[in-house]
């Protein structure tokens, strides 16, 4: 995966260098473009129109840089949810297995604070969820908390608890954030990218019209991207033919 996005950045390269020379290049023709379409309904290709590529070439090259500093930021708030992860995994254990052993006959009380309940340590929804619940049963159910407190999870604890939860909670919310925001700004550079090469396709377009009889000049306007070499197919074996038998002789 990582290979593929190179390999599409390293092209996006080669376009935005690309618009870049033909930018230049036609700007030094603009008075040749210009007679060639007087007195028509317009220039097909103008100052304006170049002005609107370059602000097209820097917009994606602006893209670019915000998609690597997202990609970086999304790295970063990937860590601090794995890293948030630990502490609410650990408080949620030692609260379970301590209700567990003071409460082991009371199954109600040990269903109330996730004996039972998988913890995975590796999942943000089921440690959040888990939290949640005995939160919500502890600040909402006294006969629960009571039996909670018998338990040693008293005040400090669940103090405890929902700090780790609130971090695990705002961690997640960050890597949301992040990966919406990468999507974004890779939308808008391939939007933008597309746009640049249909700009350059019309300019080649119009040069070939305008330049078919200078073909130095024409020459000026060649694409500076990578020639796609096709490697020739290796030819097909012929088929080989069965090698005949000798026929069988009549048994006597």
């Amino acid at each position: 995966m990582a290979t593929k996005k190179r390999v599409r950045s390293a092209k996006a390269d080669y376009v935005l260098d690309d618009a870049r020379h033909l930018s230049g290049v036609t700007r030094k023709h603009l008075k040749e473009f210009a007679s060639a379409d007087k007195g028509k309904k317009k220039v097909r290709v103008s100052a304006g129109f170049l002005d609107a590529l370059d602000s097209k070439i820097n917009a994606v090259a602006k893209a670019a840089a915000s998609v690597a500093s997202t990609r970086t930021h999304k790295e970063i708030v990937t860590a601090s949810e794995v890293k948030a992860r630990a502490p609410l995994a650990e408080a949620l254990i030692e609260l379970r297995d301590d209700v567990a052993t003071i409460h082991e006959d009371d199954k109600a009380v040990q269903r109330a604070f996730g004996v039972g309940s998988r913890i995975d340590k590796s999942s943000t929804p089921i440690l959040l969820k888990l939290a949640s619940d005995i939160l919500h049963v502890v600040e909402n159910n006294k006969v629960l908390a009571a039996a909670a407190k018998e338990a040693g999870v008293d005040a400090t604890r669940i103090k405890q608890l929902r700090k780790a939860h609130d971090t695990l909670a705002k961690a997640q919310s960050d890597q949301v954030s992040a990966i919406a925001g990468s999507r974004l700004d890779g939308v808008d550079k391939r939007a933008l990218t597309r746009a640049i090469q249909k700009d350059v396709t019309f300019i080649h377009k119009v040069a070939a019209i305008i330049f078919r009889k200078n073909p130095k000049a024409l020459k000026e306007f060649a694409s500076t991207l990578p020639k796609h070499k096709v490697r020739a197919r290796a030819k097909a074996a012929p088929p080989t033919k069965p090698a005949l038998s000798a026929p069988k002789l009549p048994s006597s």
